[in-house]
Parts: structure tokens; C-alpha cells; sequence
């Protein structure tokens, strides 16, 4: 998409930002103090109040080509860093897990969530090549991997305050994902349900809630009833294959949670079946969890992540809520 009143490719700048330690001027970002000004970012479009700092790419572990965030806060109109403390949202894109995607078509409403209030923290992770793309190059890993590198980059967020010149509410962290971060982003937030040894057990950030965009749940329903060879790839086999990575991975399995999830789902939406939102929240609420199910009729898989769509309005407001905000919106700028 791109801005018409600067000609600028968001999603390209964004690309770009990924093989940098900081968007232009954003050096000034790292341990700068709260009375500094920031550089402030103009090539988003937003709705909410608050300007958006330049962003930061931050490693959270220790292979940075991979295990890594980019960082972006609220900046008030003057350049001068938002004083309150602020609620954090754990971005995780989609990509059908696979190695090739990247967190750039998400750039749009990352940024719009700053310009409310909240730091967003969106992570990389180790994805997967599908047989069909093997032309891309070799996969640097599936599952347990990407599990690893999910709970890594959440557990990180107490660490953000050592690169935030805003002040972090660590009690206040939300977690967002899309399509396959869908998933991933509701399995970070059941990890206090996994025993000592499976992949991402012993959280060290306890999420306030969870909002799901056209996510997956139910991994073993989503290889055999869904036909998704997706989960296959990154689960390294079927089910009767690999029992326990399934059970560990799946949202599903590891219910009740006692984190709000919201599971948003398209009418229009092709490529996840609406039961696996559906499924998922009877499911939750029957065992006492105070899951939700959002439904957008004319929203399609990706309708999400666009700005100018009322399904992002619907997640946003619930991103919002969960973080503790009451912000109204205005024009997209």
C-alpha cells in the first residue's frame, strides 16, 4: 500500500528497516532519556492521537538474522516520548509459518496501535520451507523451533525497557496475531498450562489477553478435516506421527488457559474454516475461560491487516480493551 501524498512503499521502507539497527534517526531511541525528543516516523497513515517513534530492531536471542523484534512507541506532537506508562501488544505475523514471510504486511496496524498508547513489540521467528517452495532456500527450522523463538521474543518484552525511552507496563501485555501468529500468538498465551519440558513452559510474561485474527487452534483438525499440509510441514509429519508436538502446539489441546482470547473470524474467509474459531471458543467457554468469538461477515483472510478495514477496527477496539484503553479514533491521517 502505498502513502499518496509521499509516493512511499510503507511495506518497502519497512523491508528495508529489517537489515538496520534503526529507521533513520531512531539512534536516538536506544537509552535515550525521557526529557530527549524522538525521531517521529511520517510515512504511516494512523487513526489514534499519539505519533509514532522511528523503529528499533532489537535481538532477542542469540542468532540476530532471525531472533529479533522491531520496537516502535508513542511520541507526543512535540517529538517528546508519551509520559504515561504504556501497555505493550506482542505482534506475531502469519505466513503459514513458513520462513519466507516477514512482519512488513503487518506494518500498517502495528503502527496504528502506537499512535493509541501502546508500545508494540512485532517478532520474527524460524519458519518453515513448503515442499512446493523449496526454490526459496532451506528451512531454518519448524516446530519446536518457532515455538522457541515465539516464548523467547514474548519473554523478552521485560527486557524492552532497557532500549524504551517510554516508560513499559509489564502487567499490561497483550498478544496479537494473524493466520499462522493467529496461532502461535494463542499458543504464547496457554504456555502457563505446559508442563516443565515442552516448548515454551515456564512463561516469565503472563499475557492480560489475547486477540486472534483469522488463527488456527486446533492443530490435528486443521491436518485432517482442513486439508492444511501447512501444519504438517511445520510439525515435521501427521499427527499419529508426531502425537506430542501436536499436543504441545495446539491451543486446543492446552484449555482451559484463563486468558481472554478473542477469535476473530472472516465471513468471507477462505482459507481458514470459520469452525476453527468457533470450535475453539465453545470449547473455551464450556471449560470456564472467558474466550470470545468476533465476526466480521465481509471480511476476507487478510482484511485484518487493513488499515481501512472495519475488521481491523473490530480487533483493534479489542487489542484496546484488553490493554486498558479507552481511546476514541479519528480520520485516517
Amino acid at each position: 500500500m502505498t502513502d499518496n501524498r509521499t509516493g512511499i512503499d510503507r511495506r518497502s521502507l519497512f523491508r528495508g528497516a529489517l537489515g538496520m539497527t534503526v529507521l533513520g534517526a531512531g539512534a536516538v531511541l536506544a537509552g535515550c532519556g525521557a526529557a530527549e525528543k524522538l525521531g517521529v516516523t511520517t510515512e504511516f497513515k494512523t487513526t489514534g492521537p499519539y505519533g509514532v517513534s522511528e523503529l528499533q530492531r532489537i535481538a532477542y536471542g542469540s542468532d540476530e538474522s532471525t531472533q529479533y523484534g522491531m520496537l516502535a512507541v508513542p511520541v507526543e506532537d512535540n517529538g517528546e516520548p508519551a509520559r504515561e506508562k504504556v501497555p505493550v501488544v506482542v505482534m506475531i505475523h502469519g505466513g503459514s509459518w513458513e520462513d519466507a514471510s516477514d512482519m512488513s504486511y503487518m506494518t500498517d496496524i502495528g503502527t496504528d496501535l502506537v499512535s493509541y498508547g501502546i508500545a508494540v513489540w512485532s517478532i520474527a521467528y524460524r519458519g518453515t520451507i513448503h515442499p512446493d517452495q523449496r526454490d526459496r532456500g532451506p528451512a531454518r527450522a519448524g516446530w519446536p523451533a518457532a515455538g522457541h523463538d515465539v516464548a523467547a521474543g514474548v519473554d523478552f518484552v521485560p527486557r524492552l525497557t532497557e532500549h524504551s525511552p517510554v516508560e513499559l507496563d509489564g502487567e499490561r501485555v497483550v498478544l496479537l496475531g494473524h493466520s499462522a501468529g493467529g496461532h502461535l500468538a494463542t499458543w504464547a498465551a496457554s504456555r502457563s498450562q505446559l508442563e516443565k519440558g515442552q516448548v515454551g513452559a515456564e512463561p516469565i510474561v503472563e499475557p492480560v489477553g489475547c486477540v486472534s485474527m483469522a488463527g488456527v487452534y486446533d492443530l490435528d483438525s486443521a491436518f485432517r478435516e482442513d486439508a492444511n499440509d501447512r501444519v504438517g510441514t511445520l510439525m515435521g509429519g501427521a499427527p499419529d506421527e508426531e502425537p506430542e508436538r501436536y499436543e504441545e502446539a495446539s491451543p486446543r489441546e492446552l484449555l482451559p488457559i484463563g486468558v481472554p482470547v478473542i477469535a476473530c473470524s472472516g465471513g468471507e474467509d477462505e482459507l481458514i474454516p470459520a469452525h476453527q474459531a468457533e470450535d475453539y471458543v465453545a470449547a473455551a467457554k464450556d471449560q470456564g475461560d472467558p474466550a470470545e468469538l468476533t465476526v466480521v461477515d465481509d471480511a476476507d483472510h487478510n482484511a485484518w491487516t487493513v488499515l481501512e478495514h472495519p475488521a481491523w477496527a473490530e480487533a483493534r477496539g479489542h487489542v484496546l480493551r484488553l490493554a486498558g484503553l479507552r481511546v476514541r479514533s479519528r480520520e485516517i491521517r
